[in-house]
């Protein structure tokens, strides 16, 4: 493979601070402990194909409910969770070793565009605050009418960097990112991340071309 393609949110940056820690701390405010295996099940549909503000109070709402909160915690727990959500936005805390691998891609000379689903202020924000992103360019939501797992924004990527699917790789941790990288006709591999007991069995049965835990596990070897 001579370039790679990177999502974005669990894959370079982790989740938990963005994603799972503003909904345990909704958890534990109102009762104390958090259900993790409820939470585990449904943070992933915090990140939809087609985000909007209707869609993440529902999704916020039936995680109340899968927790076993009843409809008065309910109504307080989205009111918790998106006043968390604000705060936890713009958080950049890497995987493990990401930063190390994007450094040794560069190192090498692949050439990397970030495609993901989160906005240009998201991605700006984390390129200020990272130094090893600093100067990738990136696809983000803005850039696209169609979001993943449709291929748009995969051959966006690789018209900006005169890639070709032959020798192309996508990497990420959802299953969406796996189906769009099919769709775009280029290589995958999927990542387990945090949760392998979880995503893995989502990830496998897409069918990735390499499946790891980590960024940081994937070996460059060069002719």
């Amino acid at each position: 493979m001579e370039y790679v393609l990177l999502d974005y949110d669990g894959t370079i940056i982790d989740l938990r601070p963005k994603w799972w820690k503003p909904i345990e701390n909704a958890f534990l405010e109102l009762t104390g402990e958090v259900p993790e295996e409820e939470l585990r099940k449904n943070v992933g549909k915090l990140m939809p194909q087609k985000p909007s503000k209707l869609y993440l109070l529902s999704v916020i709402w039936e995680i109340a409910r899968s927790g076993g909160l009843s409809i008065i915690q309910s109504i307080r727990f989205v009111r918790l969770t998106r006043s968390n959500f604000k705060q936890s936005r713009h958080i950049n805390q890497p995987m493990p070793g990401a930063g190390q691998k994007i450094n040794e891609f560069r190192k090498h000379k692949l050439p990397i565009v970030i495609v993901t689903t989160a906005g240009d202020d998201e991605l700006e924000t984390a390129k200020e605050e990272l130094e090893f992103l600093q100067g990738l360019p990136g696809i983000t939501r803005d850039d696209v009418t169609n979001l993943k797992p449709d291929p748009e924004p995969l051959l966006k990527a690789m018209e900006l960097i005169g890639a070709n699917p032959s020798n192309t790789v996508f990497i990420g941790d959802f299953r969406t990112d796996i189906q769009a990288g099919k769709a775009a006709n280029v290589m995958t591999i999927g990542l387990t991340g945090v949760v392998p007991e979880i995503s893995a069995p989502e990830l496998e049965a897409e069918e990735p071309d390499l499946l790891l835990q980590y960024l940081s596990e994937i070996e460059i070897g060069l002719d």
